[in-house]
């Protein structure tokens, strides 16, 4: 299955269990892709969060209910999810910018919101720089969050910054292991491989041995031939660029290859991250069908 296959069938299989509760580790399974890339990708392309998506489609749906007006409001309420009228009316204005019971009187306001049918336009223009390079196991040392699907893009740049003040602060005991490993040279992400809706990130380094000292983890990454994509340009605007095309431009363009481990990760060069020629890059984990 390629990856655009992959995409479609998880959203027909979000559309056919959509008043189910399911879980983005229950759609990527289906598909075949890890939940954290599932997730990745389908916000490159569809500019929604799986959950996102399927909010937004109960709520088209709830509204038509609405509508009709065959129902009390605590019973579609309850139909689509919510455990009140007040978390129902709460979440159905964020959608459609009017509650439940204005949209009766004037339901011109009500948000359309079909299934999404996924198209991937992949033009000309400039090639993509990217080249394949093995690695053996990578030992490293980092610190460790937690990030949720659905926040990762708000949870992780948060993250960064702790990181960059705590590196500016000269009373800070953790400098020295900072300098030692290089943290802050490489951003990994892990799949946890369970249905927990989260998936682990370290903003981390090369290990170069001795103690793991207290707030770090020690943590391997597997061998693999890695598809590197260097970037140059201010963060973070070069680097999502370059993402985003690799999403839309070079994996669906490039079926010979599948995404072989549920990891990827960001270098980037020590320096000024605002600076026009700043030098970072995505690696993605491949290997051939």
């Amino acid at each position: 299955m390629n990856w655009m296959e992959a995409l479609t069938n998880g959203l027909h299989y979000m559309e056919k269990h959509l008043m189910e509760h399911v879980t983005i580790h229950e759609v990527a399974s289906v598909v075949g892709i890890s939940p954290m890339y599932f997730q990745q990708s389908f916000k490159i392309v569809t500019g929604y969060t799986v959950g996102e998506y399927m909010r937004n489609r109960k709520l088209y749906l709830a509204a038509l209910d609405v509508l009709q007006a065959k129902e009390k409001m605590i019973d579609i309420a309850y139909t689509y999810g919510y455990e009140t009228p007040e978390s129902f009316s709460k979440a159905f204005t964020r959608i459609h910018g009017i509650s439940p019971t204005k949209l009766q009187l004037d339901p011109s306001k009500i948000t359309i919101f079909q299934p999404l049918r996924l198209v991937i336009d992949v033009k000309g223009g400039q090639a993509m720089q990217n080249y394949a390079k093995d690695k053996d196991v990578m030992k490293m040392i980092g610190k460790k969050y937690e990030v949720k699907y659905e926040s990762a893009y708000q949870e992780i740049p948060s993250y960064w910054e702790s990181y960059r003040k705590e590196c500016m602060n000269p009373n800070s005991k953790e400098i020295e292991v900072y300098k030692k490993h290089h943290i802050g040279e490489f951003g990994v992400s892990f799949d946890k491989g369970q249905d927990t809706g989260s998936f682990d990130y370290y903003v981390a380094g090369m290990y170069k041995g001795g103690d793991v000292p207290e707030g770090f983890t020690l943590f391997e990454v597997p061998a693999s031939t890695w598809m590197i994509f260097p970037v140059v340009g201010p963060m973070p605007h070069a680097l999502q660029t370059t993402n985003t095309r690799i999403f839309k431009e070079w994996i669906p363009s490039h079926p010979e290859y599948e995404i072989s481990l549920p990891i990827s990760i960001e270098w980037y060069k020590n320096g000024e991250i605002e600076d026009y020629d700043y030098e970072s890059a995505i690696w993605i984990p491949i290997k051939e069908k």
